[in-house]
């Protein structure tokens, strides 16, 4: 799956294809996560959450955001260890941390850049991607 917009569709294009073909599949297949000894789920809300859904986030944000995807499953099941810990609201947001080989899509360049994953779990349920940034 490629996650780099087609010249021929417009933004709105770009997202509903990278959601059907990229996040429904991930829906199905929740990630076991060392770090947490649990699997890690992907839900409507951490896609929400990252496409800025309730947000006002730019098309060149979510464009970012969606081209870290690639990084997500293996962040998730390489991290032993977890950075940051915050509770808000009886909810617990874990962050996790990775130095990624990141080409920029502007010029195509890959330089190491830190990754920065949250996963989100309510008090009694499951934990679930909630984002990813650089």
């Amino acid at each position: 799956m490629q996650l780099k917009k087609k010249k021929s569709e417009s933004f709105l294009q770009f997202r509903d294809r990278v959601w059907k073909n990229y996040y429904q599949n991930w829906q199905k297949k929740p990630v076991y996560c060392l770090a947490l000894k649990r699997k890690v789920h992907f839900t409507n809300e951490g896609w929400e959450h990252v496409v800025g859904i309730g947000k006002s986030r730019s098309h060149a944000e979510i464009y970012q955001r969606i081209k870290l995807f690639k990084y997500v499953r293996s962040i998730i099941k390489r991290s032993g260890t977890i950075q940051r810990v915050r509770i808000i609201d009886q909810q617990v947001y874990y962050a996790f941390h990775s130095v990624e080989d990141y080409k920029s899509w502007l010029y195509g360049v890959g330089k190491p850049k830190l990754i920065k994953l949250v996963v989100k779990q309510k008090k009694t349920g499951k934990p679930i991607f909630y984002s990813i940034m650089k």
